[in-house]
């Protein structure tokens, strides 16, 4: 019974992943006295659930919104760091619990101002990873956060191993 869950849950996170994005186990790395590095996974305090990870998500675009519902937020976009300011609309369901120290959260963003070349309003499908803080609490990695989508068009995809990998704009 315990491998058919393990199966089923292997099959959830990969198709969720070639939705959203790809799976990364996070570590802390302490460094003793003698010039050796080692690495010790970050022990949860519990196990996460999905309504942890939308609550933190509700948490975090809270503490960032300010008083008109603009969100200034750094994101990855192509690899370069770009700070937007942009109105919340949705986290999309589902949300994934990947691992006890790494979690998924998909999102939908609107910009505030129009695109200069378009003259409209771009719809943002921004990915955040979370993993526990010292509190225990999920909190999100703002380095990990990243623009997957704009208005609906794909900017990389996944492979079935979670892998990023670039969209290919020749096909």
């Amino acid at each position: 019974m315990k491998r058919i869950l393990l199966a089923l849950s292997a099959m959830i996170v990969v198709t969720l992943l070639q939705s959203c994005s790809s799976t990364e186990e996070v570590t802390a790395t302490t460094t003793p006295t003698t010039d050796t590095t080692v690495t010790t996974p970050i022990t949860p305090q519990k196990a996460y659930t999905d309504i942890d990870v939308k609550t933190a998500m509700d948490e975090y675009v809270k503490a960032h919104t300010d008083k008109n519902g603009i969100l200034e937020i750094k994101v990855l976009r192509d690899g370069q760091s770009k700070t937007m300011k942009l109105k919340f609309v949705k986290v999309h369901d589902p949300v994934a619990v990947l691992s006890p120290t790494s979690s998924f959260a998909c999102t939908d963003f609107k910009d505030t101002q129009k695109d200069k070349k378009t003259k409209k309003i771009n719809t943002y499908d921004i990915d955040f990873w979370l993993t526990p803080g010292a509190d225990g609490k999920l909190t999100v990695i703002p380095e990990k956060t990243e623009i997957h989508k704009v208005n609906g068009k794909k900017l990389f995809d996944y492979d079935r191993a979670g892998n990023k990998i670039p969209i290919d704009t020749n096909t």
